[in-house]
C-alpha cells in the first residue's frame, strides 16, 4: 500500500478550481487574512484564543513533519522488502508487483 502525499493546495483554492472547472461563475475572492478565513472576528481574538491557535498551528506543523518522516520510513521499508540486501536482486514480492 502506498501513501500519497497530502495536498499543498488550500481547500478554498481547490473549491474555487473545482467550481470553475464545472462552469460556475466565480467572483474573485477578496484577500483574506487567516483570522477572517477562520471566521474569528477581531473582538473574539483574546490572548487566550491567540495562544490556543498558536498551539494548534505548532501541533499541526509537528504532525506534518511526523507524516513526512513516516512516509520516508515506509519507502525505506518497501525498498528493503522488495530486494535481497546482499545481492540487491529483486525478490518474489517485487516481481509479482511489477508483473
Amino acid at each position: 500500500m502506498k501513501i500519497t502525499s497530502a495536498r499543498a493546495e488550500p481547500f478554498a483554492a481547490m473549491r474555487r478550481r473545482n467550481l470553475a472547472e464545472a462552469g460556475a461563475k466565480i467572483a474573485p475572492s477578496p484577500v483574506m487574512d487567516q483570522v477572517d478565513f477562520l471566521g474569528i472576528s477581531e473582538a473574539e481574538l483574546t490572548p487566550a484564543v491567540r495562544a490556543a491557535i498558536a498551539t494548534l498551528v505548532i501541533e499541526l506543523n509537528d504532525l506534518r513533519g511526523e507524516i513526512q518522516r513516516l512516509k520516508s520510513r515506509l519507502q525505506d521499508a518497501e525498498a528493503a522488502a522488495d530486494g535481497d540486501p546482499l545481492t540487491s536482486a529483486k525478490n518474489r514480492r517485487a516481481f509479482v508487483r511489477e508483473v
